[in-house]
């Protein structure tokens, strides 16, 4: 008797076994989100899919390894990412990485926690909880390719040419976004769009990103031994002309009072604490505006053709339409 109660009762778990799978099953054809990335889902791909993460259960991997094979143009519209945020930032030198970086770093602080800490660099060791990270060549780091081979970061890149862009194919095929230099000194903020979707960065979100971008790049181009070529040349009391201020690339440093955009980027613009690196070339606290601008005018100042800093002002006219912002 306790034989036959035994074989009903290993029935009746097989039985209820299925109904979860299938329950499972239907939820998982309306959205699926592993990873942190949330993407339709058909049952055909399910097995290939589950196979693909249990590979390594403990990486923290938010992309999907085979989702750009998959379909390369619908990632860009359909991916959503999630936390743990892994994210590097691949840049040629002079365009816009930087405000890339920050960029993406903005929305992830936006996106997580107060408390939680948001790695914006990294020295020998890859950090393991949320990164944002910044590579000017594969050469530079060889780590961080080789997560991207991996398939265990999120990609993006910044480029002047968006038909030749000096990286891998095996990192061009990963980005996620790709923001050219014409773009961004066309309209900065605009930028902020391109990652609605990506992010699922709802309309009071992108508003609150774009004012932390708006004071950040007025620090970052004017204040700062990094600041644009065009505010040292007139610390440098250059003989900056009207056709000048007519250029594109030309930032009007002067008519920003530097002392108030200091004020509101110290108070967290958009309720985004701002995460400053290298203070001794660039803005930490109120105040530093002035510091820099007392150093650049005593002949320091960062100069994009040699890469060091300018000892004495008569870099300066040589400077002025040779460089870049």
């Amino acid at each position: 008797m306790s034989f036959l109660w035994s074989i009903k009762s290993n029935r009746i778990k097989i039985v209820m076994v299925l109904l979860t799978v299938l329950v499972a099953i239907r939820f998982a054809t309306e959205e699926h989100i592993i990873f942190g990335l949330s993407y339709p889902l058909d049952v055909e791909t399910m097995t290939t899919e589950l196979d693909s993460i249990t590979d390594d259960k403990k990486s923290s991997t938010n992309l999907d390894p085979d989702i750009h094979k998959k379909n390369p143009r619908k990632i860009k519209a359909d991916v959503i990412l999630r936390p743990p945020y892994r994210i590097v930032q691949f840049g040629e030198v002079r365009t816009g990485s930087t405000f890339m970086h920050q960029l993406l770093y903005a929305i992830v602080r936006l996106k997580t926690s107060p408390g939680e800490r948001i790695n914006m660099y990294h020295e020998g060791s890859i950090p393991r909880s949320n990164f944002v990270l910044k590579c000017h060549s594969e050469k530079s780091c060889p780590r961080l390719v080789s997560l991207v081979k991996k398939k265990k970061v999120s990609v993006f890149i910044s480029t002047s040419d968006r038909e030749n862009i000096h990286f891998p194919s095996t990192i061009k095929s990963r980005a996620l976004h790709i923001q050219e230099t014409i773009n961004i000194r066309a309209c900065s903020l605009c930028e902020v769009d391109a990652y609605k979707g990506i992010f699922n960065l709802t309309d009071t979100e992108i508003q609150r990103v774009k004012d932390y971008m708006a004071t950040y790049e007025s620090i970052r181009q004017c204040c700062g031994l990094q600041m644009s070529r065009w505010e040292r040349m007139r610390l440098h009391g250059c003989n900056i002309t009207e056709e000048d201020r007519a250029r594109p690339d030309y930032v009007q440093c002067e008519n920003l009072n530097k002392t108030e955009v200091e004020l509101k980027m110290a108070s967290n613009p958009g309720g985004i604490k701002y995460n400053g690196m290298h203070p001794k070339s660039n803005w930490m606290k109120v105040g530093d505006c002035a510091e820099f601008d007392r150093k650049v005018v005593m002949g320091s100042g960062f100069s994009p053709k040699k890469k060091k800093f300018v000892t004495s002002v008569k870099e300066c006219n040589a400077l002025k339409g040779k460089g870049k912002k």
